[in-house]
């Protein structure tokens, strides 16, 4: 099944679960997930920013437009992801914005055969293509890493901002009680940089293989 074949049966599903006319089935627990890839040291990650709608076992990963249930969902350590601006248009080029609950639900958010990186993996990562100083050049490499400014969504009062100038991935490593490590590429500085920020915000997400499973170089 490909993905437009599966977006549109989840679609159909969801419908009819809603009207109460059909259960959702267990066929959605696998939505296709082939990204490009790139291998940088011992590690292949997808080169581009992660954008599904379900967990790992077909559970869905609740939609969240407005800032009111975007904080809700923070306050219930809920997971929620939503488009930058809530205009899926962005979606394209950028992806999906996902809180920290997401990134770290136990039903997981990586498709079978990937995980959302440490914060030891990141700096693995940024080690191998130059270190804090010089990574940035090799991760905004349209046909290697393919860094694109996606912005984010803000923890405090769930805003918009930052897009056009930085893209921030979460890591699965926590920080603190209210905190997650993330990485970000800053492309008016043009410079990477390694910080914590609150489980809240809407951050990108960039996955790698799990070791045994790369595939060639590309």
């Amino acid at each position: 099944m490909n993905r437009m074949t599966w977006t549109r049966a989840m679609t159909l599903a969801l419908a009819a679960a809603a009207a109460g006319l059909a259960p959702i089935a267990t066929p959605f627990a696998a939505e296709p997930y082939a990204p490009r890839t790139v291998k940088i040291g011992g590690q292949e990650w997808a080169a581009e920013n992660l954008s599904v709608a379900t967990f790992r076992n077909g559970d869905p990963i609740p939609q969240v437009k407005s800032a009111s249930e975007w904080l809700a969902a923070a306050r219930g350590e809920k997971p929620a992801w939503c488009y930058y601006g809530n205009d899926a248009a962005k979606g394209k080029k950028h992806g999906r914005l996902y809180n920290w609950w997401a990134v770290v639900d136990p039903r997981g958010i990586a498709p079978a055969g990937w995980h959302v990186p440490t914060n030891e993996e990141w700096r693995t990562l940024i080690g191998a293509v130059g270190g804090p100083g010089g990574a940035f050049a090799r991760l905004k490499e349209p046909a290697g890493f393919a860094a694109v400014p996606s912005g984010a969504r803000y923890y405090k009062d769930a805003s918009f901002n930052h897009l056009g100038t930085v893209t921030f991935w979460w890591t699965a490593s926590k920080a603190d009680k209210w905190t997650g490590w993330y990485h970000a590429a800053h492309f008016g500085l043009q410079q990477v940089a390694n910080d914590n920020g609150g489980m809240n915000t809407g951050h990108s997400v960039r996955l790698v293989k799990d070791q045994g499973a790369a595939g060639p170089a590309r």
